[in-house]
């Protein structure tokens, strides 16, 4: 499986520190996402939305999967479309999200990295990156 996301503030030398600082600084942010994983048909598509500090809102869509996850300072709600079904349970306040006991979506598709703001532990070893372009103003 394969996230990608794309910010490239500064040259590719500083680029993982520019996305860092970005994410980490972001009080909320929305992201895109196309996931393809091998022996899966067809490509999966989900957003995700955080607004900080402790909310945020996650859903996909994938072959027949449709997940939806919800969380709040105070409670986390799961929802399985397919088989109509959810689960609501207390949580803390901080930016966590707690593996799923509804489906086995959010394990394979949920980008946890991007809460942290560190691509870097994502990324192989010696992973290099290119420039692909540049946004100014």
């Amino acid at each position: 499986m394969f996230f990608a996301a794309l910010i490239l503030l500064k040259p590719p030398a500083n680029a993982l520190e520019a996305y860092s600082q970005r994410m980490q600084a972001a009080p909320s942010f929305s992201v895109s996402l196309k996931m393809n994983r091998d022996g899966s048909a067809g490509t999966g598509t989900g957003t995700l939305l955080v607004v900080r500090p402790s909310n945020l809102k996650f859903w996909v869509k994938w072959g027949s999967a449709d997940y939806t996850f919800v969380k709040n300072s105070a409670e986390s709600l799961e929802f399985d479309r397919v088989d109509r079904t959810y689960m609501q349970y207390r949580t803390g306040p901080a930016m966590q999200v707690r593996p799923s006991l509804l489906s086995n979506v959010q394990a394979i598709t949920f980008p946890r990295e991007l809460l942290t703001g560190d691509l870097r532990r994502m990324m192989p070893k010696g992973t290099e990156l290119k420039l692909e372009s540049k946004i100014t103003g």
